[in-house]
């Protein structure tokens, strides 16, 4: 028993130094086949010797080339490929770098895009016409271009047209037109422009022959004055006197009567004209053929000599002519 017993521990001890021995063999044979499944495309070595332990080592200082590659296509301002290197058994992958603008060429060939067309200029409008523009052009002013407005005058008439101009002057006139042609307002609004509203008396008188003329001439002289502050007076028979008694002392610019009344009121003293500026003879054949011509030369006695005459009539007869020519003063 004895004899067996050391002979077996003996073999023990030589079979734990073979397992000893073995282990890094093994070691080496999996860390070289860890090598030879990172690094593929090497070829598999034989166990080192010295010789080829020699040639390794200095394969290791020396990178190795990799296999030739075909040309990179290149584009415009950039790289299609990457360059590797390698170095010590290591691969190094740079990357692509961004090429440098490229400089615009201005004498090129290629023709440059057009520039975009300007926008159109935008186009103004026209202002509207003043209304009644052919009045404010005979020189009237402001108050009586809103009475002509208020009115719903547009175009002045023929006698409008060449009446007023002469009547602002303070000319004398001798007008032809008939009934309905705008005679009312080719006067009316001269005395607008000449009157003085601040004075209280006379300044103006129309004679007509009849009272409906006389009224629808009043009223529409009031009309066409209003923004001028002148108050118009109605004179006519067939009214109460007392009522116009009153309204002659409260004062008045423009006073509008029958030759009749007028010269009534004359001889009562109640009417003035010595300061009067305009006498109106409207509807003068009327006048004559009425019988009341001589009232108005009656009248026109008690006027100023310097004063402005103007006579309208549908017609010109003799007698009317010679009437006028005696009551024009300048």
């Amino acid at each position: 028993m004895s004899d067996t017993t050391p002979e077996k521990s003996e073999k023990k001890k030589a079979t734990a130094r073979t397992k000893k021995s073995a282990e890094p063999a093994a070691s080496e044979v999996i860390a070289s086949a860890a090598i030879s499944a990172a690094r593929p495309a090497e070829a598999q070595e034989a166990p080192p010797t010295a010789k080829s332990a020699t040639k390794h080592a200095a394969s290791m200082t020396q990178p190795e080339t990799s296999p030739a590659k075909p040309e990179p296509v290149a584009s415009e301002g950039k790289e299609t490929a990457a360059k590797a290197t390698v170095k010590r058994g290591k691969v190094k992958v740079e990357e692509p770098t961004a090429a440098a603008p490229k400089p615009v060429d201005l004498h090129s060939s290629v023709a440059a895009a057009p520039p975009a067309a300007a926008p159109p200029a935008p186009v103004a409008e026209e202002e509207p016409p003043l209304p009644a523009a052919g009045f404010r052009a005979l020189g009237l002013g402001e108050p009586a271009m809103r009475a002509i407005i208020d009115a719903g005058f547009e175009a002045p008439t023929p006698i409008q047209e060449q009446a007023i101009p002469f009547l602002l002057q303070g000319r004398d006139l001798i007008g032809q037109a008939q009934t309905g042609t705008g005679k009312t307002a080719a006067f009316a609004l001269p005395l607008a422009e000449r009157l003085d509203a601040t004075q209280n008396h006379v300044q103006a008188i129309v004679l007509l022959p009849t009272l409906e003329l006389c009224i629808q001439v009043a009223q529409e002289s009031h009309n066409l004055t209003k923004y001028c502050r002148l108050r118009v007076l109605p004179i006519y028979g067939g009214q109460p006197i007392d009522r116009q008694l009153r309204a002659l002392s409260m004062g008045a610019h423009v006073v509008v009567g029958t030759p009749g009344r007028v010269l009534d009121h004359l001889r009562r003293g109640t009417l003035k004209l010595d300061r009067i500026r305009v006498v109106i003879l409207d509807e003068a054949d009327e006048m004559l053929n009425m019988g009341f011509l001589e009232d108005v030369e009656e009248i026109l006695k008690s006027a100023p000599a310097d004063r402005q005459t103007a006579l309208f009539s549908a017609t010109m007869p003799p007698r009317i002519a010679t009437t006028s020519r005696q009551v024009r003063r300048r």
